[in-house]
């Protein structure tokens, strides 16, 4: 009974009910990630992962969806990584509407709905987050590793280190900007598996995610491959003892 459809604004729905749990898991993944992060701002796409949390659920002043996914899920989490943006709900079928409402809001993102006082302690905490993965060692040779597997202007070439000058830089107006190019219905997939009937989550969709508007943006800037077989480089860092790293090409 499962199946995969795409609405007329782009919005991909898969859904895969399972008979043997008692529990939904609710995924939305959005395309994109820290490679479409705008010069000079790096850890722009982490930002607003971040950001989407701060979001309140039925208009200004209501409660924040941070606070309300506690109340009404098992689990929950996001993460951004190069290409993607990966938002993930476990719970039971009763909150499915809800599951499917918190899509909503997040593709029809309001720049006026959180206040600038939640917008700049958001901002500093996943500043916090970056300056902790960004100190150390394993820090400083993973970003070494990146500059050498990728040219200068290549969007995988990311630092780990030295980026807080970027964030800090990042205002509502970058924010809201970001979102709206990259926040659209045709660049997000919700997939649902688990205790579901497909038709109400059909009847979800069609109520609160068929209805946003379809945004036509440019495609997303390639990623050229690159040459990496048979090359040896060299990374000189502060570790106890030489270490080998083995870098190969995904399928």
């Amino acid at each position: 009974q499962g199946f995969l459809k795409e609405f007329d604004n782009g919005l991909k729905l898969f859904v895969v009910p399972d008979p043997y749990t008692r529990l939904i898991q609710f995924d939305v993944r959005h395309q994109v990630g820290s490679r479409e992060d705008p010069p000079g701002k790096a850890g722009m796409a982490h930002f607003i992962e971040h950001l989407m949390f701060q979001m309140p659920i039925d208009g200004p002043g209501s409660t924040r969806l941070m606070l309300d996914l506690p109340q009404h899920s098992l689990t929950f989490n996001a993460y951004t990584a190069a290409d993607q943006t990966h938002y993930m709900h476990t719970g039971t079928a009763e909150e499915l509407e809800r599951y499917v409402k918190y899509t909503a809001l997040r593709l029809g993102y309001d720049c006026a709905a959180v206040p600038e006082t939640e917008f700049l302690r958001e901002r500093d905490v996943v500043r916090n987050e970056h300056r902790w993965r960004g100190t150390g060692l394993g820090a400083f040779v993973y970003s070494k590793m990146l500059e050498q597997v990728f040219p200068e202007g290549h969007p995988y070439r990311r630092s780990l280190v030295n980026i807080d000058a970027d964030l800090v830089s990042i205002t509502p107006d970058d924010a809201c900007k970001f979102i709206k190019r990259w926040y659209t219905p045709g660049q997000a997939t919700v997939v649902v598996s688990g205790d579901v009937d497909p038709l109400e989550v059909l009847a979800l969709a069609k109520k609160y995610l068929e209805p946003l508007p379809k945004v036509d943006v440019p495609p997303r800037p390639p990623v050229p491959p690159v040459e990496i077989a048979g090359v040896t480089k060299e990374i000189k860092a502060p570790v106890k003892k030489a270490t080998a790293a083995i870098l190969f090409e995904m399928p």
